[in-house]
């Protein structure tokens, strides 16, 4: 019954874009769009965009890269990919342990993001990595940049700029997917935030995997410093901020997680639409924290090419749609 009512009225104040407890940066937001098969206009390497933003004095990513032995989802051209530079970049380059260009090409990007000029990350969160990217980067990063890996997914984070506290990681029930949480402190300030990097399972049951993500959250969360959740929830950020709601109310707890809202879609889901399943969630300690939390809606602030990506999905979503007509749909 009490869930009930909290669907009720999570949809009642979602219509009116107040979401009760919750915070958005913006406030307005949809869930996707329709783009059709982008073939070869899509040359990005991956299905996802990655997402991010500032925390305190700490910029940090998160990107879904696509494993490559999960490819054949992109072959099956369920979300109009298969002649993408995806496939075509898809071979293998000799004498690099398996390596692929794909993969090559998403590494020198990793590195883009953490030696950006205006917005270099001290923490990224990757995800569906590849044994031979985790190698691969492990050869090339330089020793300041630690990383910290559970299955396919991996942190990598600037110890010159943070100082690890804690770490763990666990499985959902479906007893494959991972999720990590790493607790860092910046040197500088001495602010401490803790990192929850997760690609939530798919299909039917993809909400009582969020709900589990959720009891992870609150176990975890500590309200006197930072916590950040991010990741692939396979879900619109709606999702989760019920199933948020719903463990906070379970165990009775009351501090706020803001959801930061990304100006972009970040993936290309099977329906060939441009979706928001890439989400990221933020509690801080205070008020005055909260001023120093934002999110990075432009791709030159990740890396130049992901910019062409957003600029391809934002044309073709003036064309496809009257975007306020769509906002008013949803």
């Amino acid at each position: 019954m009490i869930k009930i009512f909290l669907l009720i009225l999570f949809h009642l104040q979602a219509v009116t874009g107040n979401i009760p407890e919750e915070k958005s940066f913006p406030t307005k937001h949809f869930n996707s769009y329709p783009v059709g098969e982008l073939g070869r206009q899509w040359t990005f390497p991956s299905d996802h965009l990655p997402v991010g933003g500032k925390i305190s004095e700490s910029y940090f990513a998160c990107w879904n890269i696509l494993n490559k032995d999960y490819l054949h989802w992109i072959e099956s051209n369920t979300q109009g990919l298969k002649e993408s530079l995806i496939m075509e970049e898809n071979i293998e380059i000799e004498g690099k342990q398996g390596l692929t260009v794909r993969e090559n090409h998403i590494i020198g990007y990793v590195v883009e993001m953490l030696t950006h000029p205006t917005h270099p990350r001290s923490l990224i969160g990757l995800e569906e990595t590849n044994v031979s990217v985790i190698k691969a980067l492990s050869k090339i990063l330089p020793p300041h940049f630690k990383m910290v890996t559970a299955d396919e997914n991996i942190f990598i984070y600037n110890s010159d700029h943070l100082s690890p506290i804690s770490y763990e990681s666990g499985y959902y029930t479906n007893l494959s997917n991972t999720w990590m949480s790493l607790t860092l402190q910046e040197k500088k300030s001495g602010k401490s935030i803790l990192f929850i990097l997760s690609h939530a399972p798919g299909g039917p049951k993809c909400e009582h995997y969020l709900n589990e993500l959720a009891e992870v959250v609150v176990r975890k969360h500590n309200p006197a410093n930072f916590t950040v959740v991010m990741g692939d929830q396979n879900r619109p950020p709606g999702a989760f901020q019920l199933s948020l709601q719903l463990a906070k109310l379970k165990h009775k707890k009351d501090y706020l997680f803001a959801h930061f809202c990304i100006a972009y879609p970040t993936h290309i889901n099977t329906h060939r639409e441009a979706s928001w399943i890439d989400n990221v969630f933020v509690s801080a300690p205070s008020v005055q924290d909260w001023e120093n939390c934002s999110v990075c809606q432009t791709g030159e602030s990740f890396f130049q090419d992901l910019a062409q990506a957003i600029e391809l999905l934002q044309t073709l979503a003036c064309a496809k749609l009257n975007l306020n007509d769509y906002t008013k749909r949803k």
